[in-house]
C-alpha cells in the first residue's frame, strides 16, 4: 500500500482574540489485491478560536470530506484466494465471494460531514471547567448494500478543583451515540448464483425482493471522579471511581421474500464499576511503601455468550463460556526503592 498527501492551510487573525483558518487536505491510497485499486479523499476543514473574555476560550470546527474509488472490483478477493486452476473451471458468472452490489465501506465513495465545539471556562482561579462536543455524519451514497450510512455523536464534561499544590478533585461525564444502517441480500449456490441475469424468474442472486437491512444503535456513558491529596510531606493518597453503562440494539427491517423471515437480535448491555484507593508512604528517601486496593464489578447480558456449553458446537469440544459476571477485591502491598 502507497500513501500520498497534500495539506495547505491558510488563517486570518481577528478581533477579540480570535483567528479563523480554513485547512485543505487531499490524500490517495493505492492498494494491491483489493476491490479499488486507488482512493482519492478532499477534506476542508473551517476552524474558529475566540476567546471573547479571559476566562472563556472556545474552539469551533466544521469539515466536509469527499472520498472517490476507482472502478470495484467486486471480484478480486476471490480471484486472490483461489488457483489459477480452480478459477479456469469456474463459470465468469460465479467467480464473487460477496454479492456484487456488496462495497467494504471503507473503499467505497462516501461524503462525510463532521462538528466539534471545545469551551474551556476558568470561573475562579482553583476551577476548570470543560465541555467538547463532536459529531459525524457519512454517507456511502454509491452502495447499493454493505454500509450506507453511519453518525456518531459524542458530549464530553469535567470539572477540576484544585485548591493547593497538595490537593486535587475532577469529575468527568461521557455520552456517546453510534447509529449505522447496512444492508445485503440472502441467495443461494448453484444455479441460483447468476447475480447478473434480468429477465424473469429472477434468480436469488438477481431479485432486490430478498434484501435484508439491519439498523444498529450503540449508546454509552461513562461517570467517574478523582482525588489526589497530599496530606504530609511523606503521605501521598488518591481516590479514583469510574462507573460505564452501555447498549447495543440491532433491529431488521422487514423482508419481502417470503421464505425470509429475520428477528432482530437480542439487545446488549454492559456494566462496569470500578473503584481504586490507594497510598504511598515515603518511608525514606529512596525507599516507599505502597497499598492499593480494588473493587471491580462487570456485567454483560451477550446473548451470544448465554449458556454456551462444551458441546454446543456439533462435533467440537470447548470449554464452554457464559456472561461474565465478574466481582473482584484485590489488595495489594507494594515496596518501591529508587537508586540515585
Amino acid at each position: 500500500m502507497r500513501r500520498h498527501g497534500l495539506e495547505l492551510e491558510a488563517g486570518y487573525r481577528l478581533p477579540h482574540r480570535s483567528k479563523l483558518s480554513l485547512n485543505y487536505a487531499r490524500e490517495k491510497i493505492q492498494r494491491e489485491n483489493a476491490a479499488t485499486e486507488a482512493t482519492r479523499e478532499d477534506r476542508y476543514t473551517l476552524k474558529y478560536r475566540l476567546q471573547p473574555w479571559q476566562p472563556l476560550q472556545a474552539r469551533l470546527e466544521l469539515g466536509w470530506a469527499n472520498r472517490g474509488a476507482d472502478t470495484y472490483r467486486w471480484d478480486q478477493s476471490w480471484f486472490a484466494r483461489r488457483d489459477s486452476a480452480l478459477i479456469n473451471i469456474t463459470p465468469d458468472n460465479q467467480r464473487f465471494s460477496n454479492h456484487p452490489l456488496l462495497s467494504q465501506y471503507h473503499l467505497a465513495n462516501r461524503e462525510q460531514w463532521r462538528y466539534k465545539l471545545s469551551l474551556n471556562y476558568l470561573p475562579a482561579p482553583r476551577w476548570n471547567l470543560n465541555l467538547n462536543l463532536q459529531g459525524r455524519e457519512d454517507d456511502y451514497d454509491k452502495s447499493a448494500l454493505g454500509v450506507t450510512d453511519s453518525r456518531f455523536q459524542s458530549l464530553q464534561l469535567s470539572a477540576a478543583y484544585s485548591p493547593g499544590e497538595r490537593l486535587q478533585l475532577s469529575i468527568h461525564a461521557g455520552l456517546e451515540r453510534q447509529r449505522s444502517r447496512q444492508g445485503s441480500r440472502a441467495f443461494r449456490g448453484g444455479q441460483e448464483k447468476n447475480a447478473f441475469a434480468v429477465t424473469p424468474p429472477l434468480p436469488q442472486a438477481s431479485d432486490p425482493g430478498r434484501d435484508w437491512w439491519l439498523d444498529s444503535r450503540d449508546d454509552s456513558l461513562v461517570l467517574g471522579g478523582q482525588l489526589r491529596w497530599q496530606p504530609g510531606e511523606r503521605l501521598e493518597l488518591e481516590l479514583d471511581y469510574q462507573w460505564i453503562d452501555t447498549g447495543s440494539e440491532q433491529d431488521f427491517s422487514p423482508v419481502a421474500a417470503a421464505d425470509l423471515n429475520p428477528a432482530s437480535l437480542p439487545a446488549v448491555d454492559t456494566r462496569l464499576h470500578q473503584f481504586d484507593a490507594g497510598g504511598i508512604w515515603h518511608w525514606r528517601e529512596a525507599v516507599s511503601l505502597r497499598l492499593h486496593y480494588r473493587y471491580y464489578r462487570y456485567q454483560s447480558s451477550d446473548w451470544t455468550w448465554r449458556d454456551v456449553q462444551p458441546d454446543t458446537m456439533d462435533k467440537v469440544l470447548s470449554f464452554g463460556q457464559r456472561n461474565p459476571n465478574e466481582n473482584l477485591h484485590y489488595m495489594g502491598l507494594s515496596v518501591l526503592y529508587r537508586w540515585h
